[in-house]
């Protein structure tokens, strides 16, 4: 044991609490220091995004802006494929709110697309 103070060798069987030589106080030698150890996580598991549902979300918002039913195929399927890794796995995927966006905006691209455009670029 050394004195955080003076530096000096301790005898810890010796010392009271006090050092001998500068009068320091001295920290009780109940447990060691632990500043340098890592932090300890047990049973965590790190979530993430599943794939496919913000890019669903992305090319559905696309289908809107551009008018496209071939967006809005790409938004249901990328929505559909991350809401099955979703149900497979809950604790590993998250994002079931951009996969249920997705298929719910690729749907309203697909009937925007037969029901507006479609007519007035036949008219």
């Amino acid at each position: 044991m050394y004195c955080p103070k003076c530096g000096k060798q301790l005898d810890s069987s010796k010392v009271q609490g006090f050092c001998p030589y500068c009068g320091g106080q001295l920290k009780p030698a109940t447990q060691p220091e632990q500043r340098h150890q890592q932090p300890q996580y047990q049973n965590q598991q790190v979530t993430q995004t599943a794939p496919g549902a913000t890019a669903g979300l992305s090319w559905g918002i696309i289908g809107l802006i551009f008018g496209g039913v071939l967006f809005g195929i790409i938004a249901i399927v990328q929505g559909n494929k991350a809401k099955k890794l979703i149900r497979e796995n809950p604790g590993m995927y998250t994002g079931s709110g951009n996969a249920n966006a997705a298929v719910i905006i690729g749907v309203i691209d697909i009937v925007w697309f037969f029901g507006v455009q479609l007519p007035w670029l036949l008219y």
